[in-house]
């Protein structure tokens, strides 16, 4: 855990000095993992200035940092995450407008390292009312900060009950609708997997699949609305998943993710108990 704490404190800084997003470059290059990326030349101006909304699908944890080690530096990157990773790193906290599920906990039989990280950091599992009134808030933060300009990068779905993305992202647009010179960006993540914290292994991450982000080109706001939020949210999905289709996805064959799940959590024990002995 002193690492551990070490290694954050660390990083956090290199936020504050280098940006998040380079911040985050940085700690993928000193672990040896490659990075490939499709379709950026074409709107790379566009993404160094430009007010922008990235939705991008979400297969493992480390497509947060994959994603973000694409983009252009601008202090005004802003990614809308799990409530649980706020509060963690002052600087990095800067970046970050939280989302309230902790809620959905108390349905789920699988919540044991999320209950634990909780209790670990004495953060407050919410009840439903309580999700809803600070997800509106983070709702219009996100709005305005589109609205001023910025950059916005959200992972929309899909919801665990009926596959389909969660209505959030369509009532960000409609937040967001009145700056017309929005633009909507899509992005696509390969290569990821639960199996990413062995890349912390000096040496292991050439041994692992390069990280992949794809972009689309862009669309104006205004033609992502659909006049109702969550229709928008259901139309942008249906755009989203038709471009999708449109691309040959990169295939490897990752048949060491087939393994039982508690396993993921016994490696990343291993790795930290060893960097402590040495």
């Amino acid at each position: 855990m002193w690492l551990l704490d070490r290694a954050l404190k660390n990083f956090d800084d290199k936020v504050k000095n280098a940006g998040f997003n380079r911040a985050i470059l940085g700690l993928l290059k000193n672990t040896g993992t490659k990075l490939e990326i499709e379709g950026k030349e074409n709107i790379k101006k566009n993404l160094q200035k430009d007010g922008i909304l990235i939705v991008a699908n979400h297969p493992a944890e480390t497509d947060v940092p994959a994603l973000l080690a694409t983009l252009e530096q601008r202090r005004d990157v802003y990614l809308i995450i799990n409530s649980m990773f706020v509060g963690l790193l002052e600087n990095m906290d800067k970046h970050l407008i939280p989302v309230y599920v902790t809620h959905s906990l108390k349905e789920s039989k699988f919540d044991i390292k999320e209950r634990l990280f909780f209790w670990m950091t004495g953060k407050k599992i919410l009840n439903k009312e309580e999700s809803q009134i600070k997800n509106k808030a983070s709702i219009k933060k996100a709005g305005k900060i589109l609205k001023s300009g910025g950059v916005v990068i959200i992972y929309p779905g899909p919801n665990i009950k009926d596959g389909l993305w969660f209505p959030g992202v369509g009532y960000l647009i409609d937040e967001a609708k009145s700056n017309k010179k929005i633009k909507v960006l899509m992005a696509h993540i390969e290569g990821t997997s639960k199996w990413d914290y062995i890349r912390l292994i000096p040496g292991v991450a050439k041994l692992m699949p390069n990280f992949r982000v794809t972009f689309s080109n862009f669309l104006n706001i205004s033609e992502v609305w659909q006049n109702e939020a969550k229709k928008t949210a259901r139309y942008l999905e249906l755009v989203y998943k038709n471009w999708e289709m449109s691309f040959d996805k990169m295939k490897i064959e990752k048949i060491y993710w087939k393994v039982p799940n508690w396993s993921m959590a016994v490696v990343r024990s291993m790795i930290f108990w060893i960097s402590a002995r040495f």
